[in-house]
């Protein structure tokens, strides 16, 4: 898998090089605190170019995906008029369709520590990783119903162990954690 991982993409260079030789702190990426400011006062970073806070591995990585982009760019755009939010976190992910079939990876997915649980059938791959019971990282090979679902659960650190065959099968569900919502909303109870 690392292999196929590597031969699509050819990563992220952040461009930092407008920052070099100023105080900014800069390593791969800027670095900045847990409400995107850098290290000088008034200064704030977000999108490809900031390393964040990643939730599943609990550090602080880059993330160059849109969706995370904009997200980070609204907390520190609000940070910046005072309102004084702090930014979460990410959650490392990709998908894509490649042959025909959806590849969708997220975590700690090529790691092979902690719980790893695999299936393979009808030309599907599924890899869940769990630690206590929580969702850590996954590569699918095949359909996945709620891709959504799967973040939320590693981005809130939930309990999925119950949730194993749901987990597996790519049919995991916001309504899997929030049933009484999903009822009310889908039916108007």
């Amino acid at each position: 898998m690392r292999g196929l991982a590597s031969s699509l993409g050819t990563g992220v260079k952040p461009a930092v090089e407008m920052v070099r030789g100023t105080d900014i702190k800069v390593n791969r990426g800027i670095v900045v605190d847990d409400h995107l400011r850098t290290n000088l006062d008034g200064i704030y970073a977000a999108g490809d170019v900031a390393e964040a806070r990643d939730i599943v591995f609990g550090d602080v990585r880059l993330h160059a995906l849109w969706p995370i982009a904009v997200e980070q760019g609204k907390i520190a755009g609000a940070n910046m008029i005072g309102l004084n939010i702090p930014y979460k976190g990410s959650v490392s992910r990709n998908i894509a369709t490649i042959f025909g079939k959806t590849l969708f990876t997220g975590g700690m997915s090529i790691e092979d520590k902690f719980d790893v649980i695999r299936k393979v059938s009808d030309g599907d791959y599924r890899k869940i990783v769990l630690r206590d019971g929580v969702l850590k990282g996954f590569i699918f090979i095949g359909e996945v119903k709620e891709p959504g679902a799967y973040l939320y659960a590693m981005e809130n650190q939930l309990k999925v162990s119950h949730l194993l065959d749901k987990l597996l099968d790519g049919n995991l569900s916001l309504a899997d954690f929030h049933k009484k919502v999903y009822i009310y909303f889908r039916f108007k109870v």
